[in-house]
């Protein structure tokens, strides 16, 4: 994906089985953060799903998105199929590029420990209760990932 920072954002997004992560960039395109999770009822199909779709579009338009960034492991057969079901859907005309998700999950569960640790000194978080929370942070690693290699 050729970029030209002017304004504009990315948006992150990672595939869970029960929820699906968005985040987005600053219009400087330094930064990622959690935008959004998504509950997906354990929807297979989370590509065609129309609330992530609908969900999609709408924050591509009221966000000035001009390029997804979607997280992909080696081991999702046919995913690139997939992932063009999905642009089909929400706008053909906006790039899209992939970054290797492999140990996202690993790391969003590790800063959930580490906040639910720090937090529960004072109060208790129930993790649990907080499912989502994990493919929000992976959405948001995959796009920061992606960051800090174009800005290098």
């Amino acid at each position: 994906m050729r970029l030209n920072p002017s304004g504009f954002t990315l948006i992150g997004v990672d595939y869970g089985t029960k929820f699906l992560g968005l985040s987005i960039t600053d219009t400087k395109l330094k930064k990622a953060y959690m935008l959004e999770t998504i509950e997906t009822n354990g929807d297979i199909n989370t590509y065609n799903n129309p609330i992530v779709i609908s969900k999609l579009k709408k924050h591509i338009s009221k966000e000035n998105v001009k390029g997804l960034v979607i997280g992909a492991t080696n081991f999702k057969r046919f995913f690139d199929s997939e992932i063009n079901i999905m642009i089909n859907k929400v706008d053909t005309s906006i790039p899209f590029t992939t970054v290797d998700e492999s140990y996202t999950t690993y790391a969003s569960k590790q800063i959930l420990e580490e906040i639910a640790f720090n937090y529960n000194e004072n109060k208790n978080l129930n993790l649990k209760q907080h499912k989502d929370l994990k493919d929000g942070i992976s959405s948001m690693l995959i796009l920061q990932i992606f960051l800090d290699y174009y800005n290098k």
